[in-house]
């Protein structure tokens, strides 16, 4: 039932924020900052390959066993990881290290100060919160929409489409894996979120499956290499000391995201696929733009 179904989906929601902020803490703790790049690559391509294996097997599944048995399969998968976070081992603080602040909220509110007080943070905090609202509703929500009423395919086409999108990721994985990242990290951040809307502008006009695949790799492929630089920055200009809530203030962006899907689809009940996707790249490529001029000693030079 859909009771049972937004119960289930709002205790994930609780523990995802957790394994996103805790991941990027523990490899901000374990790797020098010059291998941050690569380090963040690598683990980015473990994701993208287990979501590329995961949407092409979850779609044969799904329609040979039907969604109880595949729904059983998933879980499985997520017991054994359960079971692998228990070897990572805590972080080591030196000797002499700051004692962590007693209580979550004092540490929350030490971490919104950081924030608001490293102008080069606050940027990256608003381009993240930016993307989670314009950029990512759109391949984390609005794909079953595209398939069923643009492409008019089925849960297997959807599966293609979500496994490109996965592709492309893994291809900016691989980028950043192997190159260690550029030099100029927070200009090569920019122009690769900025890729990322004309991929959204784009992908907006496309009224066919092939044209929308090719679309979604290359918006995968921009959005893995705009979010690991922006993560590479954040870790790099962070102290150890306020690392894990920052990560967990730069956690609360997400919320961008179900705002955005609301306002993706009362735009798209007024005036249709396109002119939505339209309007929303639009307003992000203006804002990034905004942001890079307000803060280009920071994030641009």
């Amino acid at each position: 039932t859909a009771a049972a179904v937004l119960v289930i989906a709002f205790l994930a929601g609780l523990a995802r924020p957790s394994d996103w902020s805790m991941r990027n803490a523990l490899i901000g703790d374990t790797m020098p900052p010059r291998a941050l790049a690569a380090a963040m690559g690598l683990n980015r391509m473990t994701w993208d390959t287990a979501r590329i294996a995961g949407a092409l097997a979850g779609a044969g599944l799904f329609a040979a066993l039907g969604i109880g048995p595949a729904y059983v399969f998933v879980m499985a998968f997520y017991a054994v990881g359960l079971l692998l976070t228990l070897r990572v081992s805590g972080p080591r603080h030196a000797v002499g290290a700051p004692a962590a602040a007693s209580g979550v909220w004092r540490e929350l509110g030490e971490g919104l100060a950081f924030v608001r007080h490293s102008p080069t943070v606050l940027a990256l905090m608003i381009l993240a919160f930016l993307a989670n609202l314009l950029a990512f509703p759109v391949t984390m929500g609005l794909l079953p929409h595209v398939a069923k009423e643009i492409y008019a395919i089925d849960q297997i086409g959807l599966g293609h489409l979500v496994a490109s999108f996965a592709a492309g990721s893994l291809i900016g994985s691989l980028v950043m894996t192997v190159t260690g990242g550029p030099a100029r990290v927070g200009r090569f951040m920019v122009l690769s979120i900025a890729a990322w809307y004309l991929g959204v502008l784009i992908l907006g006009v496309q009224e066919a499956k092939l044209p929308g695949i090719v679309m979604l790799t290359i918006i995968g492929a921009a959005q893995n290499i705009g979010m690991i630089a922006l993560a590479v920055i954040l870790l790099r200009v962070t102290p150890e000391a306020f690392r894990g809530r920052v990560m967990g203030v730069r956690i609360l962006a997400v919320y961008g995201l179900p705002t955005g899907l609301l306002g993706y689809g009362f735009l798209i009940d007024a005036f249709g696929f396109a002119p939505a996707m339209t309007l929303g790249s639009l307003a992000g490529l203006a804002l990034t733009a905004l942001i890079a001029v307000r803060w280009r000693r920071e994030i641009w030079t």
